[in-house]
């Protein structure tokens, strides 16, 4: 599994999902719903066993957009950080919040690709 030292950006590829109403007690983005990650599983790394997380990283606008990712932890699998960067484009987020007001901020998360029995 490999760290980059620095993050580069995408532009989503698709619409902004309409995003949640903001927590004023919220200082980061929040994901509150997304498309279920076995969705975007890819057949292949199913058929060979692969398994990974991979770590991404959003920009998210004042409107609740997430207007970029990155990945900054790959999971040693190229298919399944393709596949985590697809399942972003169907995250609806939260804004962040400061001052009372919605602002643009960053989110780090983690998603999981797990072989179910």
């Amino acid at each position: 599994k490999a760290r980059g030292s620095s993050a580069h950006f995408a532009p989503r590829k698709t619409g902004c999902v309409r995003a949640a109403a903001p927590d004023p007690a919220r200082r980061t983005p929040k994901i509150m719903q997304a498309e279920s990650i076995e969705t975007f599983y890819p057949a292949e790394a199913i058929s060979r066993g692969e398994t990974g997380a991979v770590v991404l990283r959003a920009r998210v606008d004042r409107a609740g957009c997430g207007k970029q990712v990155a990945v900054v932890v790959h999971s040693g699998v190229a298919s399944l950080d393709a596949a985590a960067l697809r399942w972003f484009e169907s995250a609806q987020f939260a804004p962040a919040m400061s001052g009372g007001r919605t602002v643009e901020a960053e989110l780090t998360f983690k998603v999981k690709f797990e072989l179910r029995n």
